[in-house]
């Protein structure tokens, strides 16, 4: 049975093959008409790339900006004796409450409307180290202390976070022009130390 399955396939087989060849062989014969190219070549003709002209970019200028507010006038810091200005401050003492100041400054004074001590550090009073800070800083328009940092300190490091912690929470009577508070730049405070 498995030999008369296999002859039948091959009898199949070779009767399509046949068939196929003869039909492959009747189209390459027949007598359709064949595909011709032209022999001349096409002349090519060669065009120069056009040169692009330079660009020319016009930016627009800004417009000026306007002032709002008149600006404050910076005061520098006096670089022969900066000791004798720091001086002139008031040393706040260090187990006292904070002190209220009752201001009635005239137009265009900057004054000094409430202070806080700093804490003293533990690990600095443990150790019976006194010293002191002096802290650079500006009052804004409203009277808030911004950007303060220390400008000179002994011993270096050990009070530095007190002292600025401190003079962040200080409160200004802002300068005046016409009235109107504006911020000033370029103050100095010194906070001192000591343990009784």
């Amino acid at each position: 049975m498995t030999l008369s399955r296999f002859s039948l396939s091959f009898i199949n087989a070779l009767f399509i093959t046949t068939a196929l060849l003869a039909l492959m062989y009747s189209l390459i014969r027949s007598q359709e008409p064949a595909l011709t190219f032209p022999e001349k070549n096409l002349p090519l003709d060669w065009v120069e790339p056009r040169q692009d002209s330079p660009v020319e970019v016009e930016l627009a200028k800004p417009k000026p900006p306007k002032l709002i507010d008149p600006a404050p006038k910076i005061i520098k810091p006096i670089d022969e004796k900066p000791i004798a200005i720091i001086e002139e401050q008031i040393a706040i003492p260090i187990f006292s409450g904070p002190p209220v100041i009752d201001i009635k400054g005239g137009d265009g004074q900057l004054n000094l409307a409430f202070a806080v001590p700093p804490s003293y550090p533990v690990r600095m009073a443990s150790r019976g180290i006194e010293g002191y800070v002096v802290v650079a800083f500006s009052v804004s328009a409203s009277g808030t202390v911004f950007d303060p940092y220390v400008v000179e300190a002994e011993p270096n490091n050990g009070f530095n976070k007190a002292a600025l912690e401190a003079i962040k929470r200080f409160k200004y009577q802002p300068r005046t022009v016409a009235g109107k508070g504006v911020a000033t730049d370029g103050q100095f405070y010194k906070f001192v130390f000591e343990l009784e």
